[in-house]
């Protein structure tokens, strides 16, 4: 009697539960609540995509701007998710997010042990492996700030387990929703099935087609609705970062690689020598340590698609010199910091001598509370954003906006994201993400400090120095600020001073990012 297989993609190879994958997934998302209750830390950017849902959820369509249909958000399917979620809890659309990145981040960590399972890995290889993922503060952050970046690495790690089962179907189903989350993974995509092509054509063939099946309803809808399949954000962020950025390839190379280590030190110039150092030095040890797992595994198939991708990702990103966000980085480091735990794994199997494995622990051990030290401070920092920056500053202002101005006022800015969503106002961002004619304007290479003259906005939202800059207070030419405007009400919780020569930082975190002007339009 022929046997057939369990339905259940979790049931395929039979594995039984380890207590320590348990025990460890568990704590990693018992920190990564912690981290929330502590920093109530929610990205500036995770509100562009709030009010994408909400406007689908009210039924004006896959808008920012009520009536113009522009693809400014690069994570449809959070999107959609986050719509039907405010259709259920219209107030709450945040807790939706944490819920769904953090169901995404134990559900990538509980694949990923089953891929390294199917692997072959090692007991000790896979506990490595899963600790640092769970123990990473980077990853903390990327799992926590309401962003899609949990969905990313959730259908990273499912698609791959599936793969390496020879699951084609799952394994095209979940590629697709790849796309759907962030089309720029689609590099995952094609290694997988390019992988597919040089042992099994005819599977890589059927791979392709459920992968182009699952994504191509959104490929229609956005080419019809917006008018082109590329959402529009890629354009306006390379306008604004990239095209203009003269500075060298190799500074972009280092600045991501510096990011690819277990955890992030202290930013700043004034930062002491010995952090400087340290932060160096845990670059090399990550790099080293992916790298040589590399070398002793390239001839497996099943895990050379790791490396794979985190090359062609960091030439990618440093040659299109996208290397403004620190997000964009999460897959290669996640990638990286998988190599590196299971180089870990690997030496701990390798050491004979009782001795040798306690000073090796006494390492680890060393690292692992260098990183809760170094979270503790991250923390601090993204606390003292989030109360000063998105609460006190952001979200206030898009709320004042909203009690103080007409429904039909147009509001210029540049943070795009809490004030949008607040305000609940039309907007022109001063990027371009959702103003395709500000992206013209940044092509013709005129000055943004002319852009209200040119708009003739109802409001204008600018930092407070950008204030004195505009009236030519600051070395800057007057651009006519107050002849066309009146400024209405300021936002400093942090007190900072325009004038000042240098302000000191609060927990690493500069005041001059909490301090806006808003400027009325003087009615003729």
């Amino acid at each position: 009697m022929k046997r057939t297989k369990p339905a259940n993609p979790l049931l395929y190879d039979n594995q039984k539960i380890d207590p320590w994958v348990v025990t460890i997934i568990g704590t990693a998302l018992l920190i990564r609540l912690v981290w929330i209750v502590y920093t109530n830390y929610t990205e500036e950017d995770a509100f562009i995509t709030f009010r994408f849902a909400r406007q689908l959820a009210k039924g004006h369509g896959f808008v920012f701007n009520v009536g113009e249909p522009i693809y400014g958000t690069t994570t449809p399917l959070l999107t959609l998710l986050l719509s039907v979620w405010y259709k259920l809890a219209p107030g709450n659309i945040v807790l939706g997010a944490r819920l769904f990145d953090l169901l995404a981040a134990g559900g990538a960590m509980l694949f990923l042990w089953k891929a390294l399972h199917a692997t072959g890995q090692t007991r000790t290889n896979q506990l490595f492996t899963l600790a640092i993922i769970a123990l990473s503060s980077k990853l903390w952050l990327m799992d926590t700030q309401g962003m899609e970046t949990p969905l990313v690495l959730f259908f990273m790690a499912s698609s791959w387990y599936m793969w390496i089962k020879r699951r084609v179907g799952w394994t095209g189903l979940l590629t697709g929703l790849l796309l759907w989350t962030r089309i720029d993974l689609i590099p995952w995509v094609v290694i997988m099935v390019f992988a597919e092509l040089i042992s099994n054509p005819k599977e890589a063939v059927r791979l392709t087609l459920v992968v182009s099946i699952v994504y191509l309803p959104w490929l229609i809808f956005s080419t019809l609705h917006f008018g082109s399949p590329i959402p529009y954000t890629i354009l306006a962020k390379w306008v604004a970062y990239s095209k203009f950025n003269a500075s060298p390839v190799v500074a972009h190379l280092a600045l991501m690689t510096q990011y690819l280590s277990i955890f992030e030190i202290p930013r700043g110039n004034d930062r002491p020598q010995l952090i400087v150092f340290i932060s160096n030095l845990f670059v090399l040890i990550t790099l080293g340590l992916a790298i040589w797992q590399t070398s002793r595994k390239w001839h497996d198939h099943r895990l050379v698609i790791l490396p794979t991708f985190a090359i062609l990702e960091i030439i990618r990103l440093t040659l299109t010199r996208e290397t403004f966000f620190n997000r964009y980085f999460a897959p290669t480091l996640w990638v990286i910091l998988i190599l590196a735990g299971l180089a870990l794994g690997t030496i701990w199997d390798l050491l004979e001598s009782s001795r040798l494995k306690k000073i090796f622990m006494i390492l680890i051990t060393v690292g692992v509370i260098s990183m809760f030290l170094f979270g503790v401070q991250r923390a601090q920092e993204f606390r003292v954003r989030q109360v000063y920056r998105h609460e006190a500053s952001l979200k206030a202002i898009g709320i004042w906006l909203h009690e103080n101005t007409s429904p039909q006022a147009i509001i210029q800015l540049e943070p795009l994201g809490y004030i949008g969503y607040y305000s609940d106002r039309a907007i022109i961002d001063e990027v371009g993400l959702v103003t395709p004619r500000v992206i013209k304007l940044k092509q013709e290479r005129i000055d943004p400090n002319l852009y209200f003259s040119i708009f003739q906005p109802n409001y204008l939202v600018i930092h407070c120095d950008d204030s004195l800059r505009l009236q030519g207070q600051l070395g800057n030419q007057d651009t006519g600020l107050t002849n066309q405007y009146r400024l209405v009400k300021t936002f400093n919780p942090l007190n900072f001073d325009p004038l000042a020569v240098k302000t000191k930082l609060v927990h690493g975190y500069h005041p001059r990012t909490s301090c806006y002007d808003i400027w009325q339009r003087i009615r003729e």
